[in-house]
C-alpha cells in the first residue's frame, strides 16, 4: 500500500467516524471540542453527509 492510499483510506476511516459521531453523539462531540451544545438538525446532517 503507497502513501496516496494509505491518505486516502485514513481520511475515509476519520470521515465515517466524524459522521457517525455527529450523527448520533452531536452533543457529546460539541463540548470535547469547545463549541457550545445545539439542537440544530444541521449537525446530524452534516454527520449523515460525511458518512455518504
Amino acid at each position: 500500500m503507497n502513501s496516496v492510499n494509505k491518505s486516502i483510506s485514513v481520511f475515509g476511516l476519520y470521515s465515517l467516524f466524524m459522521g457517525t459521531a455527529l450523527l448520533f453523539l452531536a452533543d457529546i462531540v460539541l463540548p470535547i471540542v469547545g463549541l457550545p451544545i445545539s439542537k440544530e438538525p444541521w449537525l446530524h446532517l452534516l454527520g449523515y453527509v460525511l458518512i455518504c
